[in-house]
C-alpha cells in the first residue's frame, strides 16, 4: 500500500487561499487556467490532504439553469484512487442544490472517463445558448473537443 492510499483526503468548497495551488495543478494537467476568479469560492470544490495540500479541483460555472463542468484535475499520484469521483460528486451535488437541470463539458481526450460517469456525447451546438456563449465553450477549448451532457434531474 503506498502513502497516497493511506492519506486522509477531504473534498471541501474552494477558498481564496487555494487559488495558487489550483492554478499550478491545472497547468501541470494541461488544463486551462481559471480566467474569472470572481466566483472561484462559489463554484469550485477542492480535494485536500490532511496536511492541507490541494491535490484535486473541479468546478461548475453556472449559466442559467445549466452548469459547465470544468477544471477537473487530480494530482498524478492520486489518480485512480477515487478522488476524481468524489470531486465530481461534490460538483453534482452543488449543481443540484443550485437547481441546475444539467451539466455540460468539453473534453479533448477523456471521453471514456466521462461516459463511465453518466455523461453522453452531444452536438456542440445543442447545448444551451448560455453555455455556448461561455468563454471556455466559445473561445478557449478547440472546436475538436467533444461536447457532453449529464442530466441532473432524476439522476443520482
Amino acid at each position: 500500500m503506498d502513502k497516497s492510499s493511506r492519506m486522509k483526503i477531504d473534498v471541501r468548497p474552494a477558498m481564496h487561499a487555494d487559488l495558487g495551488a489550483v492554478q499550478e495543478l491545472l497547468a501541470s494537467s494541461n488544463l486551462l487556467p481559471i480566467e474569472d476568479v470572481t466566483h472561484f469560492i462559489d463554484q469550485y470544490v477542492v480535494a485536500v490532504t490532511n496536511a492541507g495540500n490541494v491535490i484535486g479541483i473541479a468546478g461548475v460555472e453556472v449559466h442559467g439553469d445549466a452548469g459547465l463542468l470544468r477544471s477537473v484535475a487530480v494530482e498524478d499520484k492520486f489518480r485512480g484512487s477515487g478522488v476524481g469521483q468524489r470531486l465530481i460528486a461534490g460538483c453534482r451535488e452543488k449543481a443540484k442544490l443550485a437547481g441546475l437541470s444539467a451539466l455540460y463539458l468539453l473534453t479533448t481526450d477523456a471521453m471514456e472517463y466521462w461516459l463511465r460517469r453518466g455523461f453522453v456525447p452531444i452536438a456542440r451546438d445543442s447545448a444551451p445558448v448560455a453555455i455556448q456563449n461561455s468563454q471556455q465553450w466559445a473561445v478557449s477549448c478547440p472546436q475538436s473537443a467533444m461536447a457532453m451532457k449529464h442530466n441532473l434531474i432524476d439522476s443520482k
